[in-house]
């Protein structure tokens, strides 16, 4: 409950300070023109077939083209240091949110999420997991156990602020950028969820977001081997599980815990 009710109150702050996030309408790019407008009302005026309208929509193409040509010119002859950098992403390509439609089965294509949400879980995911036992014969003798020292303020300070504000965040879409904010103005609340959650050996940052990204060079995009998938952690989690490794490491080097075998360390 206290993970929740630190995710809410962001929300709330952030909906106090920041304007809603409006998606752009897709007519308001900013290549359209009089010209791409009118060729537009052509194609709305002409016969809904024949060559008349075909000739109207190849009008139309090249009317955009000439338009996209010419606010790319005057974008890079008349541009500033800060569009500048906008420019050099532009050869990463066009994002999407939608994937094309994949192969299913050995002969039949969907453009049902459902449908394509479960081949790739089935490419990608083990369905039929083996029970594991917690306890094995050929485990080590047990160690006494060891008490993990309180995380403190510094500790939670030291670990975020070295974080990308640009990271993309887990399916709350709060980001490291508003974890800073909140740290900043309610430090204890940080320290008191994240010893807690040792305590109790629970941790409240559990689920994931997992996107699906196309490999590149990839000759088929309806095979669902053709995409590889990415989990999307919360900020919240992977600050507390940076904050443990951390002590990990350091309790592994201070009792000399790891083998000179694990040369990793």
């Amino acid at each position: 409950m206290a993970s929740i009710s630190l995710h809410e109150d962001i929300d709330a702050a952030s909906a106090l300070v920041f304007k809603c996030h409006k998606f752009p309408d897709p007519r308001g790019v900013h290549w359209w023109n009089k010209d791409c407008a009118l060729a537009l009302l052509a194609v709305y005026l002409v016969a809904l077939h024949g060559l008349v309208r075909k000739s109207a929509i190849h009008t139309l193409c090249n009317v955009i083209a000439q338009s996209k040509r010419q606010w790319a010119h005057d974008f890079l002859h008349h541009t500033t240091s800060e569009n500048l950098w906008e420019a050099t992403a532009w050869r990463k390509g066009r994002s999407i949110k939608r994937i094309p439609p994949l192969l299913i089965s050995h002969s039949t294509l969907s453009y049902n999420p459902i449908q394509m949400s479960t081949a790739l879980q089935q490419c990608f995911f083990v369905m039929d997991r083996p029970q594991v036992a917690p306890i094995q014969p050929d485990d080590p003798p047990p160690l006494p156990p060891y008490d993990f020292p309180p995380i403190t303020e510094e500790e939670v300070k030291a670990a975020i602020v070295p974080t990308s504000n640009q990271s993309t965040p887990g399916s709350s879409g709060i980001n490291y950028a508003l974890l800073k904010w909140a740290f900043r103005a309610r430090p204890d609340r940080f320290t008191s969820i994240y010893n807690m959650s040792i305590s109790l050996g629970y941790h409240p940052w559990k689920d994931t977001l997992v996107v699906i990204i196309p490999k590149p060079h990839k000759p088929n995009y309806s095979l669902p081997k053709a995409y590889h998938p990415i989990s999307l952690l919360e900020c919240c989690g992977k600050l507390l599980e940076k904050i443990i490794a951390r002590h990990i490491l350091s309790d592994a080097h201070t009792f000399d815990i790891l083998p000179n075998s694990q040369f990793g360390s």
